[in-house]
């Protein structure tokens, strides 16, 4: 590959010295992370890939996947890996096989050491992804996570920055304004009824939707530049319309931009601050 043609047709202020010297983890390599992983790794951006011990392409993740029936019974990370090399092999990846659930301070640790300019958050449970957003609030590291509606009628992107709403106060917010009342969590995978499971399935397309949007937020944060996504530099939740969705977005193909304040009262980053504002005080009495 020869470097001086290979981002000929980038646009001119995406500079790809800056782009290599950015590196994100991105914690999930299912279908929505892998799709932002191909568009980060495309762009030469420094990657640590994050997933679960034991985590296989079954044939089944294949209709959602960026990996096909190549990849079938083997490691998605390592997999991923060997695709974004034949996108771009100046591409940095590193592969972690890592429960962030269960080794919550190994996943720290990483953290830490690797000091990446961005987490994405590309889990498929509530456990793992507040775990990352505490461990992202402590080390003052910005996330952006997202997520498929049932059906693949929608999706949500989010962005947390040190100092703003936290994960948790975004949660909170949009659970407060929601018009529905979400599905309870019903499924018995014993004994799995395929109208349930029909019920929260989407085509790769409507998750590919979203993985573009999220991947197009994290670019924008990494280059410190809006005109990436023309979205105001507040935002921090937003919600786009595939198809079919209730009202207030019963509008296709369509986009809503939201600006969700701190949460005083929010048990993540309000305990962090409270905290943080003790070993303040600790410090000065002892000057």
């Amino acid at each position: 590959m020869k470097k001086s043609s290979f981002f000929k047709r980038l646009p001119k202020h995406l500079r790809p010295a800056k782009l290599r010297r950015k590196s994100v983890i991105i914690v999930g390599t299912g279908s929505g992370g892998s799709m932002v992983a191909v568009h980060l790794g495309r762009l030469g951006i420094t990657l640590i890939l994050v997933d679960r011990p034991g985590e296989m392409l079954e044939e089944h993740n294949i209709f959602r996947h960026v990996l096909g029936y190549g990849s079938l019974g083997k490691s998605k990370n390592t997999e991923l890996k060997r695709h974004i090399a034949n996108l771009n092999p100046e591409t940095k990846v590193t592969c972690i096989d890592l429960d962030v659930t269960a080794s919550t301070k190994e996943f720290e640790a990483l953290v830490q050491k690797s000091s990446p300019d961005l987490i994405v958050i590309a889990t498929d449970n509530e456990e793992s992804r507040n775990a990352i957003d505490a461990v992202a609030l402590r080390n003052k590291i910005p996330t952006v996570g997202a997520g498929v509606y049932d059906g693949g009628i929608g999706g949500e992107v989010y962005l947390t920055r040190p100092g703003t709403a936290c994960r948790g106060c975004i949660a909170t917010a949009m659970n407060l304004g929601r018009q529905t009342a979400a599905k309870p969590a019903s499924l018995d995978y014993n004994n799995l009824n395929l109208d349930e499971v029909r019920s929260t399935c989407a085509l790769n397309l409507d998750i590919e939707q979203i993985g573009l949007i999220q991947a197009r937020v994290v670019l924008g944060l990494l280059m410190s530049d809006s005109q990436l996504t023309g979205i105001p530099p507040e935002i921090n939740f937003i919600v786009f319309t595939n198809h079919g969705m209730p009202a207030p977005f019963a509008r296709p193909l369509h986009a809503e931009f939201f600006y969700l304040q701190r949460n005083p009262d929010c048990l993540t980053c309000g305990l962090q601050s409270a905290a943080a504002a003790s070993e303040a005080d600790r410090v000065l009495a002892a000057l």
